[in-house]
């Protein structure tokens, strides 16, 4: 994956997507006290998706993030959050069990990955139990619902997102 330059990941291997992929998102607003520049990144994944390749996907999203980013915000007030949104017709469940537990990244720097299926409108992500997720994951979770809603009707269904089983419409 090249998220540097807007390419998705791909190799021979993979499917395509039956929809148009939308642009990155990249957004900023206040929550609970803390300046948050995030950003969707939809890209394409197919079976070889591993969890070294989605954390080598990290830094160049985290730069896209800062290069975009409006104003000086010093650490401890500015909290970065990067959604890479990987979308296939299927996923692994050793690469579904990473994206629940996957590590943190850094201070300050949050990689949400979610794992989106085209096909059956199911999405997986990480519901974290730490003190700090509780502050962010209503926003978390809103931008990721409100993201994958627009990614299902594009894929030509009507509602019944799921995100980890759980209706999210």
């Amino acid at each position: 994956m090249d998220a540097e330059n807007g390419n998705a990941y791909s190799n021979n291997n993979h499917r395509r997507v039956p929809f148009k992929i939308p642009d990155d998102s990249i957004f900023q607003q206040w929550v609970a006290g803390s300046k948050v520049i995030a950003g969707i990144f939809p890209l394409l994944s197919d079976s070889s998706l591993s969890p070294d390749i989605m954390l080598g996907n990290v830094p160049s999203l985290f730069s896209k993030l800062k290069r975009n980013k409006k104003g000086f915000w010093p650490r401890g007030i500015c909290e970065y959050i990067a959604i890479p949104v990987y979308l296939s017709d299927e996923f692994n469940s050793s690469i579904i069990d990473f994206v629940h537990h996957r590590p943190n990244y850094k201070w300050a720097l949050r990689h949400e990955p979610v794992l989106y299926n085209y096909r059956t409108n199911k999405a997986e992500m990480h519901i974290g139990s730490e003190p700090k997720d509780a502050v962010f994951r209503p926003f978390l979770f809103s931008v990721v619902v409100s993201t994958l809603s627009e990614y299902s009707k594009l894929a030509g269904f009507s509602g019944g997102l799921t995100i980890n089983g759980i209706s999210a419409v």
